[in-house]
Parts: C-alpha cells; sequence; structure tokens
C-alpha cells in the first residue's frame, strides 16, 4: 500500500506517514474477565416494551403499536371516548415503564390484544373496541401517574463518599431527596437503582400510594452515560486513548496525590497507555518510568511527551515482568496504577483488586506509596491491607442539569514509612 494507505493486515500509522502499523494478534490483547453475573434480586427490572417483545404470542411489535394507535384514535372519533393512551408520545412513556415478572400473565393478555388488533380490518368496530379495552387493560397493569411530590431514599451508599457527592450525584439539594417531583424521582430510580459504586449496591426506595407509580421517562431524559466536556487534552491518542483518557485536572489531582509537595519524586507508571498521566507527573518536575505493552501506544506515549516539551523513560513489555524489575533497581520509587478496565459501568458487578490487576501481590511489594485509579464498579474492600488507604470518587462535569455521574475513583495507599 501507499503512504497512509491501511493494508489487509494492519492499518495507517498516524504518526508515521507510510508505515503501517501491524494488526495485534489475538493473544497479545489483555482482557478483563467477564463482569460477574448479577444476582436476580440485583437487576434491574425491564421494562413493558421488553416484556411484551419477549413473551408470546410472536408478532412484529412496532407495526402491532401503530395499529393499536389508529384504531384507538378511530374508536375515539366514534365513540367520544379518547381513553388515556392515544398518541405515540402517551405510549412511548408507558411502554419504557419497568414491570414486574409477576406481571406476565397481564402482560400476555395485552400481548393477545396488540395480535387481535394487527389483524383486525383496519377501521373496524372490532379493532376500535379492542383497542379500547387494550388501552383500560394498560391503565389496570400500571396504575395511576403519581402527580404530587413523592418520598425517596437512597441505601448501599458505599463508606468515605461525602454529603455533598451523594447530592452531586442524585441532582437533589440536601443530603437525601426527600419530598422530590415524581420525574426526578423517575430519574433517581432509573439511573442510580442497581449501580455499583465502590463495591456497594445502591438501592431507591420511593414511597408511594397504591395502585399509582412513577411516571416513564421521556426518551431525552434516559441517557446514563452523561459525560462532561472534552477530555482529549493530548495531540495523539488512538481510539482507546479516546475515551479513556484522564482529564487534566483529575491527573493533577492524582500527581498531588502520589508526590504531596515533595519535589522531583520517582514515578512508575505501570500501564502508560498514550501517556496522559505519565506526562501529568512529568509536567509537575517529577521523573516518570512508564510502563506499556503495545508497541503502537508507546509510540503515541512518545510523541505527546515531545509535544509538551517532557521526558519520559519508556518500557515496552508486559508489566508482569518489567515492573519487579523497576521497583527492585529503584527502592524510592512511587506506583502509579491506571489498568485498562473498558468502557462504562452501568450494569456491571463489583470488580476486585485481582480481576482489575491480574498480577501478583509479590510483583507490588516495594513502595511505599501507591495510587490506584479505579472504575466506579471497583470493590474498595478488596484493596490489600499493606498499604492504609484513602479514595475520592472523581465526577465528570455536570450536565445542564447539574448532575454527575461517577468517572472513577481514586485510591491513595501508603505504608506507616510512607510518609502525610
Amino acid at each position: 500500500p501507499g503512504a497512509g494507505q491501511a493494508s489487509p493486515l494492519g492499518m495507517a500509522d498516524p504518526l508515521v506517514p507510510g508505515r503501517v502499523r501491524e494488526a495485534r494478534p489475538a493473544h497479545c490483547l489483555r482482557l478483563l474477565p467477564p463482569a460477574r453475573s448479577m444476582p436476580a434480586s440485583e437487576r434491574p427490572l425491564p421494562t413493558l416494551r421488553q416484556r411484551l417483545a419477549q413473551l408470546p404470542p410472536r408478532a412484529p411489535l412496532k407495526a402491532a403499536l401503530r395499529a393499536f394507535l389508529r384504531a384507538r384514535r378511530w374508536h375515539g372519533r366514534a365513540t367520544g371516548d379518547r381513553g388515556v393512551y392515544r398518541d405515540r408520545a402517551s405510549l412511548e412513556r408507558v411502554l419504557n415503564t419497568s414491570v414486574d415478572p409477576a406481571q406476565d400473565a397481564a402482560i400476555q393478555v395485552i400481548k393477545a390484544a396488540l395480535c387481535d388488533i394487527l389483524h383486525a380490518a383496519e377501521g373496524s368496530a372490532a379493532a376500535g373496541q379492542r383497542a379500547a379495552e387494550l388501552d383500560r387493560a394498560l391503565v389496570s397493569l400500571l396504575g395511576r401517574v403519581a402527580t404530587q411530590p413523592v418520598m425517596v431514599s437512597i441505601s448501599g451508599w458505599p463508606p468515605g463518599i461525602s454529603a455533598t457527592e451523594r447530592a452531586a450525584l442524585v441532582g437533589v439539594c440536601g443530603v437525601e431527596p426527600d419530598r422530590i417531583s415524581p420525574t426526578q424521582a423517575a430519574w433517581i430510580v432509573r439511573t442510580l437503582d442497581g449501580q455499583v459504586l465502590g463495591g456497594s449496591t445502591l438501592r431507591v426506595k420511593v414511597s408511594l400510594p397504591a395502585g399509582v407509580r412513577l411516571p416513564a421517562l421521556a426518551r431525552g431524559d434516559r441517557d446514563r452515560s452523561r459525560r462532561g466536556g472534552p477530555t482529549a487534552w493530548l495531540p495523539h491518542l488512538d481510539d482507546i486513548g479516546r475515551y479513556s483518557l484522564t482529564p487534566r485536572a483529575m491527573a493533577d489531582r492524582q500527581v498531588a496525590d502520589l508526590c504531596g509537595t515533595t519535589p522531583h519524586s520517582l514515578v512508575v507508571d505501570a500501564f502508560c497507555g498514550c501517556g496522559g498521566n505519565a506526562i501529568a507527573f512529568a509536567l509537575a518536575g517529577h521523573r516518570v518510568i512508564a510502563i506499556e505493552k503495545d508497541p503502537d501506544r508507546v509510540a503515541l506515549a512518545r510523541a505527546n511527551a515531545a509535544a509538551l516539551g517532557v521526558r519520559l523513560e519508556l518500557h515496552c513489555g508486559d508489566v508482569a515482568t518489567l515492573l519487579p524489575g523497576l521497583l527492585h533497581h529503584h527502592p524510592g520509587a512511587l506506583l502509579f496504577l491506571d489498568p485498562p478496565w473498558g468502557g462504562g459501568a452501568a450494569g456491571q458487578g463489583a470488580l476486585s483488586w485481582s480481576d482489575l490487576l491480574q498480577l501478583s501481590d509479590r510483583i507490588l511489594v516495594g513502595p511505599e506509596r501507591v495510587v490506584l485509579k479505579a472504575p466506579s464498579h471497583f470493590d474498595l474492600s478488596t484493596l490489600p491491607n499493606r498499604w492504609r488507604w484513602r479514595w475520592r470518587f472523581e465526577s465528570s462535569q455536570p450536565g445542564a442539569d447539574g448532575r454527575w455521574v461517577v468517572a472513577a475513583i481514586t485510591c491513595v495507599g501508603q505504608t506507616d514509612g510512607g510518609g502525610g
């Protein structure tokens, strides 16, 4: 292939025109263990849409729902009985309502009615009557929608998360959301109930009168991955780096966590990646030894360091092979750990220290101070007791609604002789 063109076995290198990077063989990729499956009691409830799609009889659900709306409108014009679910917006909201598997018998009745309407003659009295029955069945199944403020309580907060952090995560003033609007309560249930934070599973309880339910959220309010503004403060990144690069402000806090006020510390970054944290340490005046197993990412880290005017001592190889020797030859080194942990944490079970690092404890003997950047679902109770730990929940930049999400957990460990 010509300069800048990909070959069948690789892809064009963005740093060196004309150079083609070889595709990485599967055995060179480091994979995290599959997330533990949640117990059934901790899994979020399915939506009505999901259960209608899963339960028999089989039918094209979208076509059946369109037929229902047409029949419901026709019946309303003919009889004056407009019903509750007469437009797409109201139907979409009810389809996104969570349902209990114990309601499957009633949901199958609704599914059968949808099939009858789909196969009935359009505009017929039979289709209109069946649509009216289906409208009433939906109201009976799901109850009335709450319109008055409701009481909400949240349990399962991990240790060390402050009242201010809890309030920011919930997006409601005060330590706990007390009497809040039904829409706010529905948002909190959707985004927090069942989430694993610091190894603890959050549980949201809403006090509602009998026969009353929370409103379903509009489609635009259902995004759980609200990430803040751009974090790409380095010029050379691959696809993984564009997602996982530590934001500059967070990286600077982690520099202070590990090095404190001591100038010219020696830092070993065991999982360098594209160089974000390593460069932050170097910009603060510290000497940095960095390990990265992927030679393409080593090249990116080197290019980023040159672009920002700092020097990194880069080692390409497996951390389990290189780290013991580096720690042995540099007994006063401080250790920074940011292992690969994939994408978002929503719906994942707690991740332990051993599953996250996949390193023998013998390899990490020596450093008096260590900082670990971990995902929000990391189990804090699995931190090894050779260090005394404190941690901080790192937030994304708040969205337009003022709420934030936990982007990572910074864990700071030190031995009794490790200083402040």
